[in-house]
């Protein structure tokens, strides 16, 4: 028997998010729901999905595209680059560019080369007061992942979208936690040959 939800107004909704927790559980059986809410839909449409794996394709994936098409209709350029500095550099007069990116592998001069969920939650301070920004605490499909998943997914950042799916799918912090730390230091030490080369 499905577990009926029913979420018309916003009491509900609240109450809703305080039982994600355990609505997340396997043990729970499928939700049929009723809400005039069109955000809540993806998240219950997740928890429904009860192969682990393919809910975290499901998150990982829709979060991307709907990420994607809301700020491309707030602003392209949300962190206001010109000359390839972002606002927090070109007001600070720092030297380095590619803002937040600069430490990236996958940033180019045609912008990012891959698709990473971490990185399109994080905004910095200047920009989120000028545009309402998601996040992981407003961005609830997320919680739709158990805690592990979720710290993972917090740090998983200069990452192309199938390793980040992999870290997630693996889901054992010690070896997430090592494979990103890794991947920060190849990261490194290419930019550093990059730079050398360029100079």
């Amino acid at each position: 028997m499905k577990k009926f939800i029913s979420i018309k107004n916003d009491k509900d909704l609240n109450k809703f998010y305080k039982k994600l927790f355990l609505y997340r559980s396997f043990l729970f059986s499928p939700f049929k729901f009723e809400t005039d809410y069109d955000d809540i839909i993806p998240v219950i449409n997740a928890l429904n999905i009860k192969n682990k794996y393919k809910r975290i394709d499901y998150i990982y994936k829709y979060s991307l595209d709907y990420l994607d098409s809301y700020y491309k209709k707030l602003n392209p350029n949300i962190c206001s680059f010109c000359n390839n500095k972002c606002i927090v550099e070109r007001i600070n007069n720092y030297n380095h560019t590619n803002g937040c990116c600069r430490a990236c592998i996958y940033q180019s001069t045609s912008g990012c080369k891959t698709r990473n969920l971490t990185c399109k939650l994080f905004y910095c301070t200047r920009v989120r007061e000028k545009y309402k920004t998601y996040n992981y605490d407003n961005f609830y499909i997320i919680k739709c992942l158990d805690l592990r998943r979720q710290f993972i997914l917090k740090e998983d950042y200069f990452t192309n979208e199938d390793d980040a799916i992999l870290d997630l799918k693996i889901g054992l912090l010690f070896f997430a936690t090592f494979k990103i730390v890794i991947r920060d230091i190849i990261n490194f030490i290419r930019l550093y040959k990059k730079k050398k080369n360029n100079a």
